[in-house]
This record gives structure tokens, C-alpha cells and sequence, in this order.
């Protein structure tokens, strides 16, 4: 597991969903407790390696969605986590668009993370937020991926067909490529 756990950790393009298989395979759900600075610490003595500042938070987003609903139920948490599944850096503070392709690659990763039967519902505020997202996509009604997500009294009618199974292809895909990959880790 070491040769490839370290390029698993150096790997920018990492799914979260592959950290968080390697840091519960080395140290249990024990970790979820830890400081993000001491879990950092140590993988990065365990592994000999330095975890980029974008894999320490990819992890702590994963470890978020397991651990909290804040994921579910906070915009701001919703927006910088999807930015993070992406390989994307992001904080509070930054005023990053999120974009609709975005919240369908993070759905993917989240999904995967919460099982099939681990989803809680979204917040108003969340489908608020997303339904925000999918207006500016070019959406007027929610797509299957998000069928939650409340879209903005003002939106002009349009047909979703195009966009939604656009999106459904890429949420489909992702999630088929962060499974190869964590399928990848477990052979090793």
C-alpha cells in the first residue's frame, strides 16, 4: 500500500474519496477526531511525504461530509466543498462563482462517500444556492442529478432536456472514474 498511497497523496487530481479510503485504512474513524493540522502531521510523517494544501483539504471535505450535515445544510460549506471535490482551492473568504458542472462532479464524489442511503435532504438555503447555479447554466427546472434545487421565481421556461442529461453524463462519468481509481488503490 506505501508505493502507491504515496503517489495517491502527491496527486493534486486525487479524488477525496481515495485520501479518505487511505487515511481510514491507516488510522480507523478514530482520525475524524483529530485536529486537521495533527491528521496533516501525520501523513506526512507516516508517509514521508508533504500533503499539498489542496489534498489536506480535499480530506477535511470528506471528512465534513461524513461528520456534519454542513455540507447538506450551509451554502458557503455546499460551495467550497464542491469547489474542493473539483481540485479546485477555495475558502470562505473567496468569492468563486460555482459553476453547474462543478455541482454535478461534486455530487458524484459525495454520493460516493454518503452511500446510496446517506443522503440527507438539502437545506432551502442549498437548493436555494444550486438552483442559482442552474439559472445561470441556462436551466428554468431542476435536472434528475438535483431535482431539489429551487430555482428562481423569474426563470424564463426552457426546455431542460439538453442541460440535465449533460449534466447526468457528467455525473455519471465522474463518478465511473473516482470509482477506477479508489478500485485502483484496493488492488494495490
Amino acid at each position: 500500500m506505501t508505493r502507491f498511497s504515496l503517489d495517491v497523496l502527491k496527486d493534486d487530481k486525487a479524488p477525496a474519496t481515495a485520501l479518505l479510503y487511505l487515511v481510514l485504512r491507516k488510522y480507523g474513524t478514530e482520525c475524524f477526531d483529530w485536529q486537521p493540522e495533527f491528521l496533516r502531521d501525520e501523513i506526512q510523517q507516516d508517509f514521508n511525504v508533504k500533503l499539498s494544501d489542496l489534498q489536506s483539504d480535499k480530506l477535511q471535505a470528506a471528512i465534513t461530509i461524513l461528520q456534519t450535515d454542513l455540507f447538506e445544510s450551509q451554502w458557503e460549506v455546499f460551495k467550497t466543498v464542491c469547489h474542493l471535490l473539483n481540485n479546485t482551492p477555495d475558502t470562505f473568504e473567496d468569492a468563486t462563482a460555482l459553476e453547474a458542472e462543478e455541482v454535478a462532479s461534486a455530487l458524484a464524489q459525495y454520493r460516493l462517500i454518503v452511500g446510496p442511503e446517506g443522503t440527507p435532504p438539502f437545506s432551502d438555503e442549498v437548493n436555494a444556492g444550486v438552483g442559482v447555479v442552474l439559472y445561470n447554466y441556462g436551466m428554468s427546472e431542476p435536472p434528475s442529478i438535483f431535482p431539489t434545487a429551487m430555482m428562481p421565481d423569474h426563470a424564463v421556461k426552457a426546455d431542460p432536456t439538453e442541460k440535465s442529461q449533460a449534466l447526468s453524463q457528467l455525473y455519471d462519468e465522474r463518478t465511473k472514474d473516482i470509482i477506477a481509481y479508489v478500485q485502483s488503490i484496493v488492488k494495490e
